[in-house]
């Protein structure tokens, strides 16, 4: 099958819908919150790659209006019918995050098939993984995939406060960096742009992932585009400040 074809086949099958059930929520941090979702149409999905990514159908508002955003898939446990997605929690300033906020056990919801997801660079030298708080699943995911190789892995984060620092998996070789806004004003992804800044990049081939405000995003990329010959980056905007619903042109 032509890769075209692919394409337009995963595009079709990602407009399907399969619908759930909430099993369970958790608070993880103050601005963090996992929802389980269970159900029979979960068998027949396929989550083989971390930081991969579907869209959640929100119920219809009064309006009638029925809106759809972008999550990445936290765990998948499809011997149990069972996918944990994790929500950045902004109070009632969009649906998504009211939604999150209100979701209870026994709600119905519907998911479109898995899209995207990450590939590690079997080459690579070094590794960087950095973004805000709408990229820590992402992040988190990835770690949990890479293979214990020993390879340098740099994770660079920018939370909302120090409350929303989350445990990670650790290969031994994996350097944290957190940084939290806190109540300084700063505008999201500043920090995280000043913390990668002051990195000491090596000039040994590397894979970066970098998600986060798509303004920052942009001028991270740009940054280490100049300071080292990177074999890849994978860069995604996720949202952009003052947008609702941002389509990533990263």
């Amino acid at each position: 099958m032509a890769e075209a074809e692919v394409e337009v086949r995963a595009r079709a099958d990602a407009r399907l819908t399969h619908q759930v059930v909430i099993d369970a929520v958790e608070l993880l941090t103050p601005n963090m919150r996992r929802i389980a979702f269970e159900g029979e149409a979960l068998a027949t999905l396929s989550v083989p790659l971390p930081a991969q990514w579907l869209k959640v159908v929100l119920p219809a508002s009064h309006d009638g209006m029925q809106a759809n955003r972008a999550y990445t898939i936290r765990h998948f446990h499809p011997d149990r019918r069972r996918m944990e997605i994790d929500f950045v929690l902004h109070g009632d300033a969009g649906p998504a995050s009211a939604w999150a906020g209100s979701a209870k056990v026994g709600d119905v919801v519907h998911l479109s098939s898995p899209r995207g997801g990450y590939r590690v660079d079997p080459d690579a030298h070094w590794r960087l993984l950095a973004g805000d708080e709408t990229a820590l699943p992402a992040i988190a995911s990835i770690l949990d995939a890479l293979p214990v190789d020993g390879i340098p892995t740099y994770v660079v984060v920018e939370v909302p406060s120090l409350d929303d620092v989350q445990p990670l998996c650790d290969s031994g070789t994996t350097v944290f960096q957190w940084v939290a806004r806190e109540d300084s004003g700063r505008v999201p992804g500043h920090l995280l742009q000043e913390m990668i800044a002051m990195l000491r990049l090596s000039d040994a081939r590397a894979e970066v992932f970098l998600a986060g405000e798509a303004t920052a995003v942009k001028a991270i990329k740009r940054d280490l585009v100049q300071r080292a010959p990177l074999a890849r980056i994978d860069a995604k905007g996720y949202w952009l400040l003052g947008h609702a619903d941002h389509k990533d042109k990263t």
